[in-house]
Protein backbone atom coordinates (compact mmCIF):
# COMPACT_ATOMS: atom_id res chain seq x y z
CA UNK A 1 0.00 0.00 0.00
CA UNK A 2 0.98 3.63 -0.04
CA UNK A 3 0.24 6.72 -2.65
CA UNK A 4 2.85 8.68 -5.24
CA UNK A 5 1.26 11.65 -5.68
CA UNK A 6 3.19 15.40 -4.97
CA UNK A 7 1.98 18.19 -3.43
CA UNK A 8 3.70 21.47 -2.66
CA UNK A 9 2.79 24.19 0.38
CA UNK A 10 3.29 27.88 -0.47
CA UNK A 11 2.81 28.79 2.70
CA UNK A 12 -1.34 29.34 2.46
CA UNK A 13 -2.08 26.82 0.02
CA UNK A 14 -1.89 22.77 -1.28
CA UNK A 15 -1.02 22.42 -4.63
CA UNK A 16 -1.27 19.13 -6.68
CA UNK A 17 2.06 18.82 -9.28
CA UNK A 18 1.76 16.51 -11.69
CA UNK A 19 4.95 15.75 -13.23
CA UNK A 20 5.13 13.26 -16.21
CA UNK A 21 7.32 10.45 -13.88
CA UNK A 22 6.56 9.79 -10.65
CA UNK A 23 8.45 7.13 -7.67
CA UNK A 24 6.18 4.02 -7.22
CA UNK A 25 3.49 4.34 -4.74
CA UNK A 26 5.06 3.37 -1.33
CA UNK A 27 4.99 4.13 2.56
CA UNK A 28 8.09 4.45 4.63
CA UNK A 29 10.09 6.27 2.03
CA UNK A 30 12.91 8.76 3.54
CA UNK A 31 12.97 12.44 2.13
CA UNK A 32 14.71 15.78 2.58
CA UNK A 33 16.21 18.70 0.95
CA UNK A 34 19.78 19.12 -0.52
CA UNK A 35 20.40 22.68 -0.98
CA UNK A 36 23.68 21.81 -2.76
CA UNK A 37 21.54 20.79 -5.59
CA UNK A 38 18.39 23.14 -5.00
CA UNK A 39 16.60 19.34 -5.16
CA UNK A 40 14.61 17.01 -2.63
CA UNK A 41 16.47 13.37 -2.67
CA UNK A 42 13.83 10.41 -1.86
CA UNK A 43 15.00 7.25 -0.85
CA UNK A 44 13.34 3.56 -0.52
CA UNK A 45 9.65 2.77 1.07
CA UNK A 46 7.80 -0.27 1.04
CA UNK A 47 4.44 -1.13 -0.54
CA UNK A 48 2.74 -4.75 0.19
CA UNK A 49 2.79 -5.92 -3.54
CA UNK A 50 6.90 -5.01 -4.40
CA UNK A 51 8.11 -5.19 -0.82
CA UNK A 52 10.93 -2.69 0.16
CA UNK A 53 12.63 -0.72 -2.58
CA UNK A 54 16.10 0.80 -2.30
CA UNK A 55 15.50 3.04 -5.53
CA UNK A 56 17.10 7.02 -5.21
CA UNK A 57 14.65 9.81 -6.89
CA UNK A 58 15.40 13.61 -7.18
CA UNK A 59 12.56 16.29 -7.46
CA UNK A 60 13.65 19.62 -8.41
CA UNK A 61 10.46 21.44 -8.25
CA UNK A 62 8.87 20.10 -11.45
CA UNK A 63 10.02 17.20 -12.05
CA UNK A 64 11.50 13.20 -9.93
CA UNK A 65 14.18 12.14 -11.83
CA UNK A 66 15.15 8.05 -10.72
CA UNK A 67 18.90 8.47 -10.02
CA UNK A 68 21.31 5.27 -10.69
CA UNK A 69 24.13 5.27 -8.54
CA UNK A 70 26.45 1.66 -8.83
CA UNK A 71 26.34 0.88 -4.70
CA UNK A 72 23.65 1.72 -3.11
CA UNK A 73 21.91 1.11 0.63
CA UNK A 74 19.76 -2.36 1.00
CA UNK A 75 16.13 -1.92 0.12
CA UNK A 76 14.18 -0.17 3.25
CA UNK A 77 11.88 1.33 4.32
CA UNK A 78 10.90 3.86 7.57
CA UNK A 79 14.94 5.08 7.24
CA UNK A 80 16.42 8.19 8.71
CA UNK A 81 17.50 11.07 6.62
CA UNK A 82 18.95 14.56 6.63
CA UNK A 83 21.27 16.60 4.97
CA UNK A 84 24.83 17.34 6.30
CA UNK A 85 26.20 20.94 4.58
CA UNK A 86 29.83 19.80 6.44
CA UNK A 87 30.32 17.07 4.03
CA UNK A 88 27.93 18.33 1.33
CA UNK A 89 25.73 14.80 1.40
CA UNK A 90 22.73 13.47 2.43
CA UNK A 91 23.16 10.53 5.67
CA UNK A 92 20.95 7.97 6.03
CA UNK A 93 20.46 5.77 8.80
CA UNK A 94 19.18 2.55 9.74
CA UNK A 95 15.23 1.50 8.91
CA UNK A 96 13.51 -2.30 8.17
CA UNK A 97 14.53 -3.84 6.01
CA UNK A 98 13.73 -8.00 4.94
CA UNK A 99 16.35 -8.82 7.67
CA UNK A 100 14.91 -6.35 10.40
CA UNK A 101 15.66 -3.64 11.91
CA UNK A 102 19.36 -1.86 10.18
CA UNK A 103 22.08 0.36 12.26
CA UNK A 104 24.04 1.04 9.07
CA UNK A 105 25.00 4.82 8.57
CA UNK A 106 25.26 5.70 4.72
CA UNK A 107 26.04 9.12 2.79
CA UNK A 108 24.91 10.48 -0.42
CA UNK A 109 26.19 12.94 -2.58
CA UNK A 110 26.03 15.35 -5.71
CA UNK A 111 29.23 16.96 -6.41
CA UNK A 112 29.13 19.83 -9.21
CA UNK A 113 25.68 18.53 -9.30
CA UNK A 114 26.73 15.15 -10.55
CA UNK A 115 24.87 12.04 -9.33
CA UNK A 116 27.11 9.97 -7.24
CA UNK A 117 27.08 6.78 -5.15
CA UNK A 118 26.11 5.83 -1.91
CA UNK A 119 28.88 4.83 0.72
CA UNK A 120 28.56 2.84 3.55
CA UNK A 121 30.37 4.70 6.77
CA UNK A 122 31.57 2.74 9.11
CA UNK A 123 31.83 4.46 12.58
CA UNK A 124 33.23 3.11 16.07
CA UNK A 125 30.24 3.38 17.91
CA UNK A 126 26.64 4.35 16.72
CA UNK A 127 23.21 4.14 17.71
CA UNK A 128 21.49 0.66 18.16
CA UNK A 129 19.68 -0.99 15.30
CA UNK A 130 15.71 0.90 14.87
CA UNK A 131 13.62 2.43 12.42
CA UNK A 132 11.27 5.45 12.49
CA UNK A 133 13.57 7.48 14.50
CA UNK A 134 13.47 11.02 13.89
CA UNK A 135 16.29 13.01 12.67
CA UNK A 136 17.53 16.47 11.15
CA UNK A 137 20.21 18.56 10.70
CA UNK A 138 21.13 20.93 13.15
CA UNK A 139 23.57 23.62 11.56
CA UNK A 140 24.22 25.61 15.46
CA UNK A 141 25.78 22.83 16.61
CA UNK A 142 27.21 20.94 12.98
CA UNK A 143 25.70 18.43 13.54
CA UNK A 144 22.95 15.59 12.08
CA UNK A 145 20.47 14.71 15.67
CA UNK A 146 18.60 11.74 16.07
CA UNK A 147 16.24 10.97 18.92
CA UNK A 148 13.59 7.78 19.65
CA UNK A 149 13.02 4.79 17.71
CA UNK A 150 11.45 1.04 17.41
CA UNK A 151 13.74 -1.70 17.43
CA UNK A 152 10.40 -3.86 16.17
CA UNK A 153 10.98 -6.42 18.76
CA UNK A 154 8.93 -4.22 21.99
CA UNK A 155 11.79 -1.87 22.31
CA UNK A 156 11.47 1.74 21.93
CA UNK A 157 14.05 4.15 22.47
CA UNK A 158 13.92 7.92 24.07
CA UNK A 159 17.98 8.53 23.46
CA UNK A 160 19.84 11.19 21.52
CA UNK A 161 22.47 10.57 19.36
CA UNK A 162 24.62 13.28 16.94
CA UNK A 163 26.71 12.56 14.28
CA UNK A 164 29.77 14.61 12.87
CA UNK A 165 30.16 13.67 9.62
CA UNK A 166 32.57 11.15 10.67
CA UNK A 167 31.34 10.14 14.11
CA UNK A 168 28.12 9.18 16.34
CA UNK A 169 27.99 10.71 19.92
CA UNK A 170 25.44 9.61 22.34
CA UNK A 171 24.41 12.81 23.89
CA UNK A 172 23.67 12.98 27.92
CA UNK A 173 20.62 15.27 28.45
CA UNK A 174 19.19 15.91 32.30
CA UNK A 175 15.40 16.11 30.55
CA UNK A 176 14.00 13.74 27.50
CA UNK A 177 11.01 13.49 25.91
CA UNK A 178 9.75 9.50 26.57
CA UNK A 179 10.40 6.99 24.28
CA UNK A 180 8.50 6.94 21.11
CA UNK A 181 9.09 6.19 17.45
CA UNK A 182 7.38 7.93 14.78
CA UNK A 183 7.94 11.94 15.95
CA UNK A 184 8.07 14.69 13.57
CA UNK A 185 11.09 16.31 13.80
CA UNK A 186 12.83 19.86 12.02
CA UNK A 187 15.31 22.48 12.76
CA UNK A 188 14.00 25.77 13.12
CA UNK A 189 16.61 28.59 12.06
CA UNK A 190 14.22 31.52 13.41
CA UNK A 191 14.68 30.61 16.85
CA UNK A 192 17.84 28.30 16.51
CA UNK A 193 16.22 25.50 17.78
CA UNK A 194 15.17 21.55 17.30
CA UNK A 195 11.34 20.96 16.80
CA UNK A 196 10.19 17.78 17.71
CA UNK A 197 6.28 17.36 17.94
CA UNK A 198 4.45 13.94 18.92
CA UNK A 199 4.77 10.41 17.75
CA UNK A 200 3.63 7.13 19.38
CA UNK A 201 4.57 5.45 22.61
CA UNK A 202 4.46 1.82 24.05
CA UNK A 203 1.26 1.38 24.54
CA UNK A 204 0.28 2.27 20.72
CA UNK A 205 -0.81 5.58 22.08
CA UNK A 206 -0.06 8.60 19.79
CA UNK A 207 1.35 11.64 21.21
CA UNK A 208 0.97 15.17 21.05
CA UNK A 209 3.61 16.98 23.23
CA UNK A 210 6.10 19.58 21.79
CA UNK A 211 9.75 19.58 22.70
CA UNK A 212 12.93 21.43 21.69
CA UNK A 213 16.44 21.08 21.52
CA UNK A 214 19.08 23.27 21.79
CA UNK A 215 22.14 21.77 21.05
CA UNK A 216 22.60 20.19 24.71
CA UNK A 217 19.69 20.53 26.30
CA UNK A 218 15.67 19.13 25.35
CA UNK A 219 12.73 21.58 26.49
CA UNK A 220 9.11 20.58 26.74
CA UNK A 221 7.11 23.38 25.35
CA UNK A 222 3.64 24.04 26.76
CA UNK A 223 1.45 25.97 23.68
CA UNK A 224 -1.58 26.93 24.37
CA UNK A 225 -3.14 25.21 21.20
CA UNK A 226 -1.43 22.03 19.77
CA UNK A 227 -2.57 19.44 16.83
CA UNK A 228 -4.26 16.71 17.83
CA UNK A 229 -2.06 13.44 18.85
CA UNK A 230 0.04 11.98 16.03
CA UNK A 231 2.85 9.90 14.47
CA UNK A 232 4.27 9.55 10.98
CA UNK A 233 3.54 12.93 10.00
CA UNK A 234 5.44 15.51 8.16
CA UNK A 235 7.28 18.90 9.26
CA UNK A 236 9.62 20.96 7.35
CA UNK A 237 10.52 24.71 8.27
CA UNK A 238 9.12 27.07 5.92
CA UNK A 239 11.19 30.38 5.33
CA UNK A 240 8.69 32.52 3.44
CA UNK A 241 7.16 32.56 6.79
CA UNK A 242 9.46 32.01 8.85
CA UNK A 243 7.31 28.86 10.86
CA UNK A 244 7.43 25.41 11.15
CA UNK A 245 4.73 23.34 8.65
CA UNK A 246 3.26 19.94 9.70
CA UNK A 247 1.19 17.97 7.73
CA UNK A 248 -1.49 14.57 8.44
CA UNK A 249 0.26 11.85 10.00
CA UNK A 250 -1.81 8.91 11.75
CA UNK A 251 -3.97 9.72 14.86
CA UNK A 252 -5.64 7.98 17.62
CA UNK A 253 -8.92 7.83 15.15
CA UNK A 254 -7.07 7.06 12.47
CA UNK A 255 -5.19 8.78 9.23
CA UNK A 256 -5.48 13.09 9.25
CA UNK A 257 -5.17 15.65 6.74
CA UNK A 258 -4.90 19.01 8.73
CA UNK A 259 -2.06 21.10 8.46
CA UNK A 260 -0.39 23.29 11.25
CA UNK A 261 2.09 25.88 11.73
CA UNK A 262 4.68 26.63 14.97
CA UNK A 263 6.51 29.95 15.53
CA UNK A 264 8.16 29.32 18.51
CA UNK A 265 7.58 32.97 20.59
CA UNK A 266 10.66 34.87 20.69
CA UNK A 267 12.95 35.71 23.74
CA UNK A 268 15.68 37.29 24.74
CA UNK A 269 18.88 37.20 22.94
CA UNK A 270 21.86 35.02 24.70
CA UNK A 271 24.78 37.03 26.15
CA UNK A 272 27.56 38.00 24.12
CA UNK A 273 31.01 36.09 24.12
CA UNK A 274 34.37 36.32 24.30
CA UNK A 275 34.59 40.22 25.60
CA UNK A 276 37.81 41.44 25.56
CA UNK A 277 39.38 44.34 26.75
CA UNK A 278 42.94 46.59 26.09
CA UNK A 279 43.43 49.69 27.80
CA UNK A 280 44.50 52.92 26.70
CA UNK A 281 45.50 55.81 27.85
CA UNK A 282 42.12 57.27 29.86
CA UNK A 283 40.54 54.66 27.80
CA UNK A 284 39.25 50.84 26.99
CA UNK A 285 38.60 49.51 23.65
CA UNK A 286 36.30 46.86 24.02
CA UNK A 287 35.21 43.60 21.64
CA UNK A 288 32.98 41.17 21.97
CA UNK A 289 31.61 38.67 19.34
CA UNK A 290 27.28 38.60 18.30
CA UNK A 291 25.21 35.97 20.59
CA UNK A 292 24.99 32.48 19.36
CA UNK A 293 21.39 32.60 19.68
CA UNK A 294 19.44 36.08 18.62
CA UNK A 295 16.00 34.14 20.88
CA UNK A 296 14.16 34.53 17.66
CA UNK A 297 14.15 38.32 16.73
CA UNK A 298 17.36 39.91 15.21
CA UNK A 299 19.41 41.41 17.39
CA UNK A 300 19.57 44.97 17.54
CA UNK A 301 22.36 46.46 19.25
CA UNK A 302 24.19 46.54 22.04
CA UNK A 303 24.89 47.83 25.72
CA UNK A 304 28.21 48.56 27.67
CA UNK A 305 27.89 48.41 31.35
CA UNK A 306 30.87 49.66 33.30
CA UNK A 307 32.12 49.95 37.02
CA UNK A 308 35.32 50.46 39.20
CA UNK A 309 34.81 47.19 40.99
CA UNK A 310 34.09 43.26 40.17
CA UNK A 311 30.39 42.46 39.77
CA UNK A 312 29.87 46.39 40.49
CA UNK A 313 28.74 47.50 36.90
CA UNK A 314 26.42 50.84 37.20
CA UNK A 315 22.51 49.49 35.99
CA UNK A 316 22.81 52.37 33.19
CA UNK A 317 24.65 51.60 29.81
CA UNK A 318 27.53 53.82 29.19
CA UNK A 319 26.22 54.41 25.93
CA UNK A 320 23.76 56.57 25.55
CA UNK A 321 22.30 54.45 22.44
CA UNK A 322 22.73 51.35 21.27
CA UNK A 323 25.93 50.23 19.95
CA UNK A 324 25.42 48.61 16.02
CA UNK A 325 28.79 47.11 15.84
CA UNK A 326 30.67 44.45 18.24
CA UNK A 327 33.32 47.13 19.23
CA UNK A 328 32.88 50.47 21.89
CA UNK A 329 35.43 52.20 23.67
CA UNK A 330 34.76 53.94 26.66
CA UNK A 331 36.62 57.22 27.28
CA UNK A 332 37.14 59.76 29.86
CA UNK A 333 38.65 57.11 31.95
CA UNK A 334 41.33 58.05 34.96
CA UNK A 335 44.86 56.16 34.35
CA UNK A 336 45.92 53.79 37.05
CA UNK A 337 42.15 53.02 37.91
CA UNK A 338 40.66 49.16 37.57
CA UNK A 339 37.61 49.33 35.26
CA UNK A 340 35.05 46.56 35.03
CA UNK A 341 32.65 45.80 32.19
CA UNK A 342 29.93 44.20 30.73
CA UNK A 343 28.09 43.97 27.55
CA UNK A 344 23.99 42.79 26.80
CA UNK A 345 22.74 42.39 23.48
CA UNK A 346 19.27 43.76 22.70
CA UNK A 347 16.28 42.33 20.64
CA UNK A 348 12.79 43.15 20.22
CA UNK A 349 11.97 41.53 23.59
CA UNK A 350 14.94 43.16 25.64
CA UNK A 351 18.14 42.61 27.13
CA UNK A 352 20.15 39.82 27.17
CA UNK A 353 21.63 38.51 30.22
CA UNK A 354 25.26 39.79 30.74
CA UNK A 355 28.59 38.42 29.15
CA UNK A 356 31.34 37.31 31.22
CA UNK A 357 33.01 40.22 32.69
CA UNK A 358 36.33 41.75 31.54
CA UNK A 359 38.89 44.27 33.49
CA UNK A 360 41.48 46.84 32.38
CA UNK A 361 43.95 49.47 33.59
CA UNK A 362 43.94 52.42 31.40
CA UNK A 363 47.64 53.84 31.35
CA UNK A 364 49.45 56.89 29.74
CA UNK A 365 51.47 55.28 26.65
CA UNK A 366 54.74 56.91 26.85
CA UNK A 367 55.96 57.74 23.44
CA UNK A 368 59.65 58.95 24.35
CA UNK A 369 62.35 57.09 26.66
CA UNK A 370 64.61 58.04 29.29
CA UNK A 371 68.54 57.42 29.35
CA UNK A 372 70.10 56.64 32.57
CA UNK A 373 73.97 57.20 33.69
CA UNK A 374 75.67 55.43 35.10
CA UNK A 375 76.00 57.51 38.43
CA UNK A 376 72.05 57.29 38.24
CA UNK A 377 71.34 60.17 36.51
CA UNK A 378 68.23 59.96 34.52
CA UNK A 379 66.84 62.40 31.37
CA UNK A 380 63.53 61.99 30.09
CA UNK A 381 62.71 63.08 26.20
CA UNK A 382 59.76 63.30 24.20
CA UNK A 383 56.18 62.47 26.44
CA UNK A 384 58.20 59.87 29.01
CA UNK A 385 57.52 61.18 32.46
CA UNK A 386 59.99 62.73 34.84
CA UNK A 387 59.78 61.78 38.27
CA UNK A 388 63.41 62.23 39.29
CA UNK A 389 66.17 60.27 40.16
CA UNK A 390 69.41 59.45 41.72
CA UNK A 391 72.04 61.58 39.85
CA UNK A 392 74.48 63.45 41.63
CA UNK A 393 73.64 61.29 45.04
CA UNK A 394 77.17 59.15 45.77
CA UNK A 395 76.29 55.62 44.82
CA UNK A 396 77.91 52.26 46.04
CA UNK A 397 76.86 50.85 42.98
CA UNK A 398 76.26 52.28 39.91
CA UNK A 399 72.80 52.00 37.92
CA UNK A 400 72.78 49.73 35.60
CA UNK A 401 69.27 49.35 34.04
CA UNK A 402 65.68 51.09 33.68
CA UNK A 403 61.91 49.55 33.19
CA UNK A 404 58.53 51.55 32.88
CA UNK A 405 55.89 50.67 34.78
CA UNK A 406 53.31 50.15 31.82
CA UNK A 407 50.43 50.40 34.77
CA UNK A 408 51.34 53.63 35.75
CA UNK A 409 53.87 55.19 33.50
CA UNK A 410 56.50 55.07 36.14
CA UNK A 411 59.75 53.53 35.95
CA UNK A 412 62.15 51.76 38.27
CA UNK A 413 65.91 52.47 38.20
CA UNK A 414 67.94 49.13 38.97
CA UNK A 415 71.85 49.22 40.49
CA UNK A 416 74.69 47.10 40.11
CA UNK A 417 74.49 45.35 43.74
CA UNK A 418 70.38 44.42 42.82
CA UNK A 419 68.86 47.88 44.88
CA UNK A 420 66.02 49.17 42.90
CA UNK A 421 64.66 52.50 43.68
CA UNK A 422 60.75 52.81 42.48
CA UNK A 423 59.19 56.26 41.33
CA UNK A 424 55.67 56.01 40.23
CA UNK A 425 55.58 52.73 39.99
CA UNK A 426 55.02 49.27 42.45
CA UNK A 427 57.86 48.53 44.83
CA UNK A 428 58.10 45.06 45.65
CA UNK A 429 61.50 44.99 47.12
CA UNK A 430 65.10 44.09 45.81
CA UNK A 431 68.25 42.47 47.03
CA UNK A 432 69.88 45.40 47.69
CA UNK A 433 72.80 45.10 49.98
CA UNK A 434 73.24 41.02 49.48
CA UNK A 435 76.15 39.84 48.20
CA UNK A 436 75.95 38.91 44.42
CA UNK A 437 77.62 36.15 43.12
CA UNK A 438 77.07 38.16 39.82
CA UNK A 439 76.65 42.09 38.85
CA UNK A 440 72.93 43.16 37.95
CA UNK A 441 73.33 44.35 35.00
CA UNK A 442 69.76 45.05 33.35
CA UNK A 443 65.95 44.68 34.08
CA UNK A 444 62.29 44.59 32.65
CA UNK A 445 58.85 45.49 33.57
CA UNK A 446 56.36 42.28 33.05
Amino acid sequence: SGLSDTWTWNGTTWTKQSPTTSPPASGGASMAYDPATGSMVLFGGYNGSSGYFADTWTWNGTTWTQQSPATIPPAREDASMAYDPATGSMMLFGGQGSGGVLADTWTYGFPSGVTTNWTEQSPATGPSARATASMAFDPATGTAVLFGGDNFNGSLYSDTWTWNGTTWTKQSPTTSPSARYGASMAYDPAAGTMVLFGGIDSSGTALSDTWTWNGTTWTEQNPATTPPARYGASMAYDQATGSMVLFGGHGNGGALSDTWTWQELATTPGAPTGLSATPGNGQVALSWSAPSSDGGSAVTGYDVYEGTTAGGESTTPVNSTPITTTTYTPTGLTNGTTYYFTVEAINAVGNSSASSEVSATPATTPSGYWEVAADGGVFSFGNASFYGSMGGKPLNAPVVGIAADPATGGYWEVAADGSVSSFDASSYGSMGGKPLNRPIVGMAAT
